[in-house]
């Protein structure tokens, strides 16, 4: 499936970012995540654990890193494809980087610099998905 470069919303070039649901114990929402292969495991800001019910707001002012395995799921073609990630909410992060493991070494992934889109294909087995845990 090929995807266009996106412009951040930060400003700046366009940069190839996915559209990815992330599902927790109160519900779903949809990020985009930009696609960073010089990161070992994705990131994602602590506001979204918040959002889908990884952590309570009160936690969230005492808790700044977790680490946790979710379920993300993304389209390729008309093809849902589900699975579980583990990933680090960081309250220093500001934006959702999808790294290699559990996410990038699953896709066979082609970054298009000069006409501004990447292609992602699946290139083997997922891991299951399954409801949010904590590590």
């Amino acid at each position: 499936m090929r995807y266009p470069y996106m412009s951040p919303r930060s400003g700046g070039p366009p940069r190839p970012e996915l559209p990815t649901s992330v599902f927790g114990p109160s519900g779903t929402r949809i990020v985009w995540g930009l696609i960073d292969p010089t990161r070992p495991i994705s990131t994602v800001p602590l506001k979204v654990a918040r959002r889908i019910g990884i952590l309570s707001e009160s936690e969230d002012d005492a808790i700044d890193r977790l680490e946790a395995e979710i379920d993300v799921e993304i389209l390729i073609g008309e093809r849902p494809i589900r699975w579980s990630v583990p990933v680090v909410f960081d309250a220093t992060e500001e934006e959702v980087r999808w790294g290699l493991v559990g996410f990038l070494d699953l896709f066979d992934v082609l970054l298009r610099g000069p006409i501004g889109s990447f292609s992602i294909e699946l290139s083997g087995e997922l891991p299951p998905a399954r409801l949010p845990r904590l590590r």
